[in-house]
């Protein structure tokens, strides 16, 4: 990381184990679905100041894989299929499918493209902004 901190995540399953589930139903029966999504802060904190470091920590996310350690023990829950798993395994973030902007201090940041990706950035995206801000 350069400007403003060392990377908030250090591993692809720092997330929900929830939406890992959600994303294994999408990867099996949504495949092929292009969403967008959007945040929204239902307070008046101007967190548009952040827009640079949460842009800068997006960007350090596609570095972001499955380790070794992490595929195998995914691999030993039974509720995981391994055309899921192997998938996963390939999988990166892409801070192309993500806009962050300060609008005169409010912060926007809107997801899109493939379901079954960008189902994977709202848990990270809020820590992000909770590690950033607060």
């Amino acid at each position: 990381m350069t400007q403003f901190a060392s990377p908030v995540l250090h591993s692809l399953l720092d997330t929900d184990a929830y939406k890992l589930h959600m994303q294994q139903a999408v990867f099996h029966h949504y495949y092929d679905v292009q969403v967008a999504a959007e945040f929204r802060c239902r307070g008046d904190d101007l967190l548009g100041i952040y827009a640079d470091a949460i842009r800068e920590q997006v960007d350090a996310m596609q570095h972001l894989r499955l380790q070794e350690d992490e595929f195998q023990w995914l691999s030993g829950l039974p509720f995981f299929k391994p055309d899921y798993l192997n998938w996963l395994r390939e999988f990166r973030y892409n801070p192309a499918q993500v806009c962050v902007t300060n609008d005169n201090g409010k912060l926007n940041i809107r997801l899109t493209g493939p379901w079954r990706e960008v189902i994977m950035w709202e848990v990270p995206l809020l820590a992000v902004i909770s590690e950033l801000v607060h």
